[in-house]
């Protein structure tokens, strides 16, 4: 089996350095575009993880941000691979595969109960339009609280949290636990079932 020769990998092509189509460095250092068929969680951790970002947000499986070339190769990382060189390559495809990174500010995803909830304020239920950057915007602008915290769930759900909100208390997932998309933008991961993907409020898209 092949594995990835170069641990270098970037992300191109997106609105800003946390998202974009993934391309790997090969054994003649060129930049080979990646294929997206197989793309998933595992891989986008590892991805996020060796460009030093807080944590994977979203494997994209057809960009839409461009790509430079037809892919020769696709990622297979396994659960228990700790970078990138481990992940083995296999046939390409012809759609590109993207990534989504979760940047400054995002502190994990965590289990969370419906009859007690890691983040006690307000919240917004069934929201359509739902984003990480709206659920934050609406608890950043509440007049009820200063809140500290923001979460999102269920693909749609927000709450908001004050500094005394303990949200690890019930336990923290990996990131792959917290990967539904976003009602609103679904280049974006809004937390899972029963899991809820918490920030602050110095996040950064």
């Amino acid at each position: 089996m092949r594995y990835v020769p170069s641990s270098d990998v970037q992300l191109v092509g997106g609105p800003n350095s946390n998202k974009g189509t993934i391309e790997i460095k090969i054994d003649n250092g060129t930049w080979e575009t990646v294929c997206g068929t197989n793309i998933d969680t595992t891989d986008v951790i590892l991805i996020c993880k060796h460009l030093g970002f807080q944590g994977a947000n979203r494997a994209i499986k057809q960009t839409s941000y461009g790509q430079n070339s037809t892919p020769n190769h696709g990622l297979l990382c396994a659960e228990d691979d700790t970078n990138l060189s481990e992940c083995s390559l296999v046939m390409g495809c012809s759609v590109a595969g993207a990534a989504s990174c979760h940047g400054e500010g995002y502190l994990g995803c965590f289990v969370d109960m419906r009859s007690e909830r890691v983040l006690s304020g307000e919240s917004l239920v069934n929201i359509s339009m739902m984003t990480i950057p709206y659920c934050i915007q609406f608890c950043q602008g509440s007049t009820a609280a200063n809140y500290t915290f923001a979460g999102v769930t269920n693909e749609n759900e927000c709450y908001c949290g004050e500094a005394s909100d303990n949200y690890t208390k019930h336990e923290k997932h990996s990131d792959d636990q917290c990967h539904v998309a976003c009602s609103g933008y679904p280049t974006d991961s809004c937390g899972g079932a029963g899991n809820i993907a918490v920030f602050n409020s110095e996040y950064h898209s």
